[in-house]
């Protein structure tokens, strides 16, 4: 989310499906771009799949299109975050739905997106290529281990979880890519 800062300025961005705890299995389907605005005390919503419509909670209608349109501006006047954004959201869908996303679902959300910040027809276009390259045969990631001195590395695939003490060559792997 680091390349999305100039949509940021004060706020935060996330995705969320509003299920926290609830003990259901994720309705990935619902899953939505939220931006909390700080100083206006409130919540954007921008769905990406389901029929809803952008939302907002705890603000005016005023402030509402107000950030709406500095999304936009913002996104017209830089390429290169509409890229990051695309794929930002791609990561967020397979995270979601645990790869079930499909590109159709890509191509859904990108027309969404495109809909809602009057975005140029040709993210959708890119998605066939970019979403191949978005799905993950595996994830690792490191994790200090309180309880002794050291790492664990969990390896996650469509196939199984491991969880093992990280070896010094995967230590050093995770500390290059995060450079």
């Amino acid at each position: 989310m680091a390349k999305l800062r100039k949509l940021i300025n004060g706020q935060n961005i996330s995705f969320d499906t509003h299920q926290a705890g609830d003990g259901q299995g994720v309705h990935w389907k619902n899953v939505h771009l939220e931006k909390t605005v700080h100083n206006k005390q409130g919540k954007v919503r921008f769905p990406l799949l389901s029929e809803e419509r952008p939302s907002n909670v705890g603000m005016n209608e005023k402030d509402f299109r107000k950030i709406s349109r500095e999304v936009k501006k913002e996104l017209r006047k830089n390429s290169n975050l509409v890229n990051d954004l695309v794929d930002a959201v791609l990561m967020q869908l397979d995270r979601f739905s645990e790869g079930e996303a499909t590109l159709i679902d890509a191509q859904t959300a990108a027309r969404k997106l495109a809909g809602y910040f009057d975005l140029d027809e040709r993210i959708i276009s890119s998605l066939p290529s970019r979403y191949k390259d978005m799905q993950l045969e595996r994830l690792s990631t490191l994790h200090r281990n309180p309880a002794r001195s050291g790492f664990i590395e969990i390896e996650q695939s469509s196939e199984n979880v491991v969880i093992r003490k990280a070896s010094n060559s995967v230590i050093l792997k995770h500390l290059e890519k995060n450079q």
